[in-house]
């Protein structure tokens, strides 16, 4: 609340603020786009693939670096909200469950490739930053002339595993801080003006990140024991293939069977021998 108090709003003007702000923010946000020609598009469903119509726009407009699009579509978002309390019989700030619009900002960048920056137009303007760090890594060796073989989201082969690791490993040593403030200031020119300079900067923390692991084989056959023990557990109902991937899960059976095996791993002959036949 001392920010509202900063910029001078009341509680009880709470509502008509954030619908007044709301919308500069969407209109500041924008017209860089339209400056560069790129399209500006609202989406009607948030179930629309955004990535893959941002590479389609890409590949179609040949976007090599820079913007490519923007995006708008109503979203859940938790955003601040003045309701009642019926013990204290006033008015306070809560941050609740509701929809507001959201924009995309897709760039094709000269190191991560085709990323983009989400922001909600809504208070507390939380904004996140999506990107591939496998695309990071093909663009450092094309720089570098590293030989590679990606399929999808997965590298099958690598010339030099031990120099792509060394590579990979140089994101751990990035400016992060800087870059992410870049974008900000791209996505939401107005973060400084709407708050009058109170608290303006992003506190960046990590909301979905893992560390991949690509399985490599060191030759055809290898693999090949892989796949038969693959269908074999299939063929007995242990294992199922998810749909649409080249993953899989263990079934109700298959994970019966693994906890009783574990169990069993780490049990005495003693143990052993009480178990019924």
């Amino acid at each position: 609340m001392s920010d509202l108090s900063h910029v001078g709003v009341w509680l009880k003007d709470f509502g008509a603020f954030v619908e007044r702000t709301c919308l500069q923010v969407r209109q500041a946000s924008e017209p860089a786009a339209r400056r560069l020609d790129r399209p500006v598009q609202y989406l009607f469903s948030s179930a629309l693939d955004k990535y893959q119509e941002a590479q389609n726009i890409a590949r179609r407009d040949q976007v090599k670096e820079g913007l490519v699009c923007v995006f708008s579509c109503v979203e859940p978002c938790l955003a601040y909200q003045v309701r009642p309390d019926r013990a204290t019989k006033m008015i306070s700030l809560v941050l609740a469950p509701r929809k507001c619009v959201h924009l995309y900002h897709y760039w094709m960048h000269q190191d991560f490739g085709l990323m983009h920056a989400r922001l909600q137009t809504w208070f507390p303007f939380t904004m996140e930053v999506c990107f591939n760090g496998r695309s990071w890594l093909a663009r450092q060796m094309d720089k570098q002339g590293l030989g590679y073989r990606q399929r999808d989201n997965c590298f099958t082969w690598l010339e030099d595993v031990a120099a792509s690791q060394r590579l990979m490993e140089q994101l751990r040593r990035f400016r992060w801080p800087a870059f992410l403030r870049s974008l900000a200031e791209q996505v939401h020119p107005l973060q400084k003006d709407i708050l009058q300079g109170f608290r303006t900067e992003y506190y960046w923390s990590r909301t979905e990140s893992e560390w991949a692991t690509d399985v490599m084989f060191g030759s055809a056959k290898a693999l090949a024991r892989v796949t038969r023990l693959l269908r074999l557990l299939r063929a007995h109902g242990l294992v199922r293939k998810i749909t649409g991937t080249h993953h899989y899960r263990l079934t109700s059976k298959g994970r019966r069977i693994t906890t009783a095996v574990l169990r069993y791993q780490s049990a005495t002959l003693q143990q052993l021998s009480k178990i019924p036949a």
